[in-house]
């Protein structure tokens, strides 16, 4: 089926009912959001706020109700989403929205891509990694955020970035860069919290890059 931008759809979307399918990548996930009232009767009143991008801009994309408990934990940051009947709907206009982490980016703030189970029923595919291909011309995510409480269920080896405040940091160290070599590489141990869990990101550092920060960190600062 033929694919549409969000770029097209800002543009069509008054003069249509039905739209083609959208090609997007999650660049922001909100909480999800819990607005039950005791006199509205609705089956799960949950909502979580996302901002998607393909290579036109970027736009709001809410998960409404039951779609929530399916889908949200499955949409990261990073995900590339294939959305058919989805609904189009005027976005509120005193939303804050978070900023594009590539400035050139264009932001389509007028209206938002609503997800529901009825009204259309929405149909959400996730393309794995390995088959989303470079000519579909999606932007990269600048950063890959995690919380301490995700960390455990990460792969070995997996690339992403933590923000905590520091709460220990060990006296600097000495390890050859190669055995019988003269040259060292200096680093040290740090343990930073973000309140999502019990247990620190613990974090090896290395005065490479940055020696300026390594000789500076201490407890109580943000990294």
């Amino acid at each position: 089926s033929k694919l549409t931008s969000l770029g097209h759809l800002e543009m069509t979307w008054r003069s249509r009912v039905h739209f083609h399918p959208l090609l997007v990548r999650i660049l922001h996930k909100s909480r999800l959001r819990y607005y039950g009232k005791p006199e509205k009767k609705v089956d799960m009143p949950y909502q979580a706020y996302f901002e998607v991008a393909d290579g036109s801009g970027m736009m709001s994309m809410v998960l409404w109700n039951s779609l929530c408990p399916k889908w949200y934990h499955s949409m990261k940051v990073g995900t590339v989403l294939l959305l058919a009947k989805y609904a189009i709907k005027a976005s509120y206009p005193f939303k804050t929205h978070p900023t594009p982490g590539d400035s050139q980016m264009k932001r389509f703030a007028t209206i938002e891509i609503s997800l529901n189970v009825r009204d259309p029923p929405t149909e959400i595919s996730i393309i794995p990694e390995e088959m989303v291909k470079p000519e579909w011309g999606l932007p990269e995510v600048k950063y890959r955020f995690i919380t301490r409480s995700e960390l455990d269920d990460l792969p070995h080896n997996y690339s992403c970035d933590v923000i905590g405040l520091v709460t220990f940091v060990g006296r600097a160290e000495r390890a050859r860069k190669r055995e019988h070599s003269e040259d060292f590489w200096l680093y040290r141990w740090a343990h930073a919290i973000d309140g999502t869990s019990d247990q620190p990101f613990i974090l090896e550092l290395f005065a490479t890059s940055q020696p300026d920060v390594f000789e500076r960190i201490h407890p109580s600062i943000h990294l």
